[in-house]
């Protein structure tokens, strides 16, 4: 199973609770899901348990009170797959690199790994680890995860 992770600015001001209506592009009714606001800038929310390699159609409204929501707007997202990774430093003397996407992020991080350890990280399966400098570091890819 995939997650998809969702990421906006809220509104000013800041609704209480917002709806994120999904389903696959090919599907006629969407799933509903009400979660409450954290308040923070960007929202971050996840729905787990969905297929990856799917396009689906997501939309977030925001709370207005009565009841009511908003009416949102409509993007096409696909889920992301996660998989802990075990990165193994193998050199007995030497810290050596690796590069990874973490889950639910976009961004590339190198960590230096101390010689003769071993790190665990819940990375992006699209963009999997590669170690930077060589065949040094065993990557060995685990169990699904959610970040």
């Amino acid at each position: 199973m995939s997650t998809l992770y969702i990421k906006f600015i809220p509104p000013i001001p800041t609704p209480t609770q917002y709806k994120i209506r999904y389903k696959k592009t090919t599907d006629v009714s969407y799933n509903e899901l009400v979660v409450t606001s954290t308040g923070l800038s960007p929202e971050e929310f996840s729905i787990t348990s969905l297929t990856g390699g799917v396009n689906y159609n997501v939309e977030v409204q925001s709370y207005c009170g009565d009841g009511i929501f908003a009416d949102g707007d409509l993007i096409i997202s696909s889920p992301e797959d996660c998989q802990t990774y075990s990165m193994d430093n193998t050199d007995p003397v030497l810290p050596h690199d690796v590069e990874y996407v973490l889950c639910g992020s976009t961004e590339v991080i190198t960590e230096t790994i101390p010689p003769l350890t071993v790190i665990l990280k819940c990375c992006s399966s699209t963009i999997g680890p590669i170690s930077v400098d060589g065949t040094i570091v065993v990557i060995t890819p685990g169990s699904l995860c959610t970040p």
